[in-house]
C-alpha cells in the first residue's frame, strides 16, 4: 500500500532518495562543493548509505571524512545496517585515524563492568576497557524487576513498570524484585 501510494503521488522513497544522490554525485551532474562530512551513528551504516558517502568521495576527492561509530551500539540490522562496513573502514589500509572512546558519563562502573562482559561474549564485537565517569556511585546494586506471579508477558511488564513508576525504592519483597 506504501509503495501504490509513492506511485500515485509520483514521489520517492527513502532508498530511492539515496541512490538518485549517489547517481548524480558519481555521474558529476551536480556540484559538491562539501570539503568536509561527519557521519554519525557510522554502526548504523548500510550497503546503500556508504555508496552515497562513497559517492562525495568521486564528486569532490577532496572531502575529508569523519566516520563516528561504536559497534556496541549497533540496533538497525532490521532495516539494512551492516557492521562490517564499519570495521572495513577503520582497517589500516586507509588513511584514517581510529579513536577509540572508552569512557562513559551514562552509568556507574558496575554496570559498566556487567554490561562490557555480556557484550563481549559476541566474538565479533570489538574489545574495549569502559571506564565510568559517572557521579553515580559504583556501590549502587543493579536490580532487575520482575513480577513472576502473572504468567502473561505483558502483565508481567506492566506490573513491573507500574512498581518502578511507583518511585518506591525501598520496597525489595521477593515477588518484586530479584538480583
Amino acid at each position: 500500500a506504501y509503495e501504490r501510494k509513492l506511485v500515485e503521488l509520483g514521489l520517492p522513497d527513502y532508498a530511492d532518495l539515496i541512490h538518485k544522490s549517489s547517481d548524480a554525485l558519481e555521474d558529476r551532474s551536480v556540484a559538491f562543493p562539501f570539503t568536509h562530512v561527519m557521519v554519525d551513528e557510522y554502526q548504523d551504516i548500510s550497503k546503500d548509505r556508504q555508496r552515497l558517502i562513497e559517492a562525495m568521495r568521486i564528486a569532490n576527492p577532496e572531502v575529508e571524512l569523519t566516520l563516528v561509530g561504536d559497534d556496541w551500539q549497533a540496533i538497525n540490522r532490521f532495516a539494512g545496517s551492516d557492521l562490517s562496513i564499519m570495521r572495513s573502514a577503520s582497517k589500516p589500509k586507509f588513511d584514517r585515524k581510529v579513536v577509540p572512546l572508552g569512557e562513559t558519563h551514562r552509568f556507574p562502573q558496575s554496570l559498566a563492568n556487567f554490561s562490557s562482559k555480556f557484550i563481549q561474549e559476541n566474538p565479533a564485537q570489538l574489545r574495549k576497557e569502559i571506564t565510568s565517569q559517572s557521579p553515580v556511585s559504583s556501590s549502587e546494586t543493579l536490580f532487575l524487576h520482575w513480577n513472576t506471579e502473572l504468567g502473561e508477558n505483558l502483565e508481567n511488564l506492566k506490573q513491573v513498570l507500574k512498581f518502578i513508576g511507583s518511585g518506591n525504592t525501598s520496597h525489595r519483597s521477593e515477588e518484586h524484585t530479584s538480583e
